[in-house]
């Protein structure tokens, strides 16, 4: 099963400790250090004087080269390793989710805070149950993730709290729920996020068919605007 690595450029992106709906409505964050071995996906809640409170989103990116795959693979799964988890576990579940970020030349800026689109969710909730640090996380990667790499020469997700981020719903108390999560510059590719995926097969076009007006089938790219590989038949031969 081949497997491609995140690059180096992953890091989590954090607002300020502001209200709920400012840091959830936030355009722009603070880039952490790329460098760092670890990055954190989250949200945690404080309390204030006055008793009022404040949050702290944090969104955690990776972005894949998957240059070399040209046809939509037929599974695929999302690694990751913890370094730690705070909180109670299943308020810290998270969930991978579309992204354009790193718009910055390939580098992550303060405006790909909310480069994220959570109406296409990558994966399902990543439910974190009673693991801990060093565990190793998989989860598969859902038809448009699998679309998505073979479509496009860089993958980009980012993880992001499920329970509060994804649906917009600030946490009660004060709990910190943040997951401490390996990225790639830990020291160990064996920790690196990682996309383990099996090869699809591109369809051929109609089996039977050998030319078309002439012109031989292995030299027809399309027809009538249609990807050869995508006709089952033509003139009832298929």
């Amino acid at each position: 099963m081949p497997s491609i690595f995140a690059q180096s450029s992953d890091a989590d992106i954090q607002t300020g400790n502001v209200a709920y709906s400012s840091a959830r409505s936030a355009t722009t964050g603070t880039v952490n250090t790329v460098t760092d071995t670890t990055a954190q996906a989250g949200i945690v809640r404080f309390s204030s004087r006055g008793g009022g409170n404040t949050c702290r989103i944090h969104r955690l990116f990776f972005r894949f080269n998957t240059s070399g795959i040209s046809v939509t693979p037929s599974s695929a799964n999302f690694k990751f390793t913890i370094a730690t988890i705070a909180g109670t576990t299943g308020a810290s579940n998270l969930i991978a989710v579309k992204s354009d970020a790193f718009t910055n030349s390939g580098q992550l800026q303060s405006s790909d805070f909310d480069n994220i689109d959570i109406s296409t969710p990558y994966t399902a909730e990543i439910d974190l149950g009673s693991s801990g640090a060093s565990d190793r996380i998989s989860i598969a990667l859902n038809s448009d993730a699998l679309s998505d790499i073979g479509a496009n020469d860089e993958f980009i997700l980012a993880l992001i709290s499920n329970a509060h981020d994804l649906t917009n719903s600030e946490p009660t108390g004060t709990p910190s729920n943040l997951i401490d999560i390996r990225t790639a510059d830990f020291s160990s590719t064996s920790s690196d996020p990682e996309i383990d995926y099996v090869e699809g097969s591109s369809a051929s076009g109609p089996s039977g068919l050998a030319s078309f007006n002439g012109v031989a089938k292995a030299n027809i790219a399309s027809v009538n605007g249609v990807a050869i590989a995508s006709i089952a038949s033509i003139n009832t031969v298929s």
